[in-house]
């Protein structure tokens, strides 16, 4: 059985985590259109609403001739904005959370919530930046006369010339390199590092993000979702343990959660999530 997990509005609609006995993304995608009406129709028309998917094999990001490779690592299918780039998406999701948190607690006479919409607006803000900012082009040695409508390393098919188009039978004819280029994972090497651990008595859970690294800056928050619809922000502090890092949670009912942390530094960076999965009795 091999892990599958939908992001955005995909699980919102069908859920987030599955299990099927599936070796490749292609028949991962084949299950899910069989499992759920209507999932297929959704995947032809995000097209139309601005929305593609990106497939991640555990943190490799796959492309079309890959789908059809098997293993063993979860397979991710997240929603990506046509034309935008995914940094700084999740930091204006925290960033508005922190601020609503913020706001709440301002209304209830707690002054602290202001810190709390101070860094939200900051995640905000850099959040924005980043999807703002345009990458960089590497320098060209190139006359300007090439051909820019495709992407990649070199490109060898001059402005103005046709490219041919296939249509019919087969037929035996020659190639042109129209472009070559190199894909690589872009690392953000100042996010911090999530660290969650708990202990359990009975229902009641005690979480622990004591281990969590800033990376750069400090660490500001800790965003935690215990996984049975509740979640809490805690700002953090000093000492040791760090103040915010710790707190009990006590679940109504028992059974299974996956509980997740995020934490953001005070340089506006927001860590990937952080799961853990616990049984109360």
């Amino acid at each position: 059985m091999r892990e599958v997990l939908l992001s955005g509005s995909l699980a919102r609609k069908y859920g987030r985590r599955f299990h099927f006995d599936v070796s490749s993304p292609a028949e991962a995608v084949s299950a899910l259109m069989a499992n759920f009406k209507g999932f297929e129709s959704d995947l032809n028309e995000s097209e139309s609403r601005g929305v593609r998917y990106a497939i991640f094999v555990g943190r490799a990001n796959v492309c079309v001739d890959e789908l059809a490779l098997s293993g063993k690592a979860p397979i991710r299918i997240v929603p990506v904005l046509r034309g935008s780039k995914r940094g700084g998406i999740l930091q204006i999701i925290v960033g508005a959370v922190l601020v609503v948190a913020g706001l709440v607690l301002m209304a209830y006479g707690q002054e602290w919530g202001i810190e709390l919409v101070k860094v939200g607006g900051a995640l905000i803000l850099g959040g924005i930046v980043q999807l703002l900012t345009p990458i960089p082009r590497s320098a060209s040695n190139d006359s300007g006369n090439n051909s820019k409508l495709f992407s990649g390393a070199e490109n060898v098919t001059l402005q103005g010339v046709p490219v041919p188009i296939l249509l019919g039978g087969p037929l035996k004819v020659g190639s042109v390199v129209i472009g070559v280029g190199l894909d690589a994972d872009q690392i953000n090497v100042s996010a911090p590092l999530g660290n969650l651990t708990c202990t359990i008595s009975s229902r009641t859970v005690n979480y622990d993000a004591s281990g969590s690294t800033p990376t750069s800056g400090n660490l500001a928050t800790f965003v935690f979702d215990f996984g049975d619809g509740s979640n809490a922000i805690q700002a953090a502090g000093s000492g040791t343990p760090l103040s915010g890092s710790l707190i009990t949670h006590t679940y109504a009912a028992a059974g299974t959660y996956t509980a997740t942390l995020i934490c953001t530094n005070s340089n506006g960076y927001a860590s990937d999530p952080v799961s853990l999965t616990i049984t109360v009795s």
